[in-house]
């Protein structure tokens, strides 16, 4: 039997023969976008300072190892960046600066790897956050990579495990023009 373009083939529609290997093959680029949203949401919710935006990405139970601090939980995750957000908006957390923007996370492609409902990712890039350090403008940026886990929730992909490391931070005055 000839296909439509002529070929001789085995007789079996093109789903049969690769209609499984397609619809995998979609899941897995579906499955891997939804990894990459969680890992944009995350970043997002550092720019906009929005903890509950920061704790969505998580499971109930899951582990957050970040700046020498381990919280285990969605509700914790959130209560630390609450906390983490006013502290570096007012001048005393992290940095000793008011942090007044940062940058959304320019970042490389994060490797994502599929095991069915679970999935591993590792991804690295650039943070910038900018602010002041009593009236002189600062500008900080940090080289950070993260080493995520993955489990498909009922509400979606979410973080089961994320450790997040910082190769190196630097320093640098600024103007800074935003409010």
């Amino acid at each position: 039997m000839a296909d439509a373009r002529g070929r001789a083939g085995t007789g079996e529609s093109a789903s049969a023969s690769g209609g499984d290997d397609f619809q995998k093959h979609v899941r897995e680029m579906l499955d891997r976008a939804a990894i990459a949203d969680v890992m944009k949401r995350y970043a997002r919710a550092i720019r906009k300072n929005d903890s509950r935006m920061m704790a969505s990405c998580f499971t109930d139970d899951a582990r957050l190892e970040s700046n020498g601090q381990t919280l285990v939980g969605a509700r914790a995750i959130e209560r630390y960046y609450d906390e983490w957000f006013s502290s570096t908006m007012n001048g005393s957390g992290m940095f000793d600066m008011q942090r007044v923007v940062s940058t959304p996370f320019l970042a490389n492609d994060a490797e994502i790897l599929l095991n069915g409902d679970t999935a591993t990712a590792e991804s690295s890039g650039l943070a910038v956050h900018a602010g002041k350090r009593g009236e002189d403008g600062m500008v900080v940026v940090r080289a950070a990579y993260y080493e995520d886990e993955f489990v498909r929730t009922a509400s979606g992909w979410k973080f089961s495990k994320r450790f997040h490391g910082n190769h190196w931070a630097s320093e640098f005055p600024a103007r800074i023009v935003a409010k």
